[in-house]
């Protein structure tokens, strides 16, 4: 039995409006590797992960992920699918 599909949900709350400020100072920019082997979910965590003023690098699968790591020693952050072609998110 395999998996034959996936989902992915960001949601992010931030308080708008005239003099209302979000009770979460922003995070420092980081670097984020994202891997995620579907273009579209990919894209959507990419541009979710932008929005938030992070610099993002892609993979769309483990060893694409693994030689990108190798090259971008500055990466923080690793956000990856679980099922993946060539090497799974574990």
């Amino acid at each position: 039995m395999g998996v034959t599909g996936g989902a992915l949900a960001v949601v992010f709350s931030v308080a708008t409006g005239p003099g209302l400020k979000s009770p979460i100072a922003p995070p420092p920019t980081v670097k984020i590797l994202a891997v995620e082997d579907d273009a579209v979910s990919r894209a959507v965590l990419r541009k979710a992960l932008h929005r938030l003023g992070h610099e993002v690098i892609e993979a769309s699968d483990g060893e694409a992920a693994w030689e990108l790591l190798q090259k971008n020693t500055d990466v923080r952050v690793v956000v990856r699918d679980w099922t993946m072609p060539h090497a799974d998110g574990l």
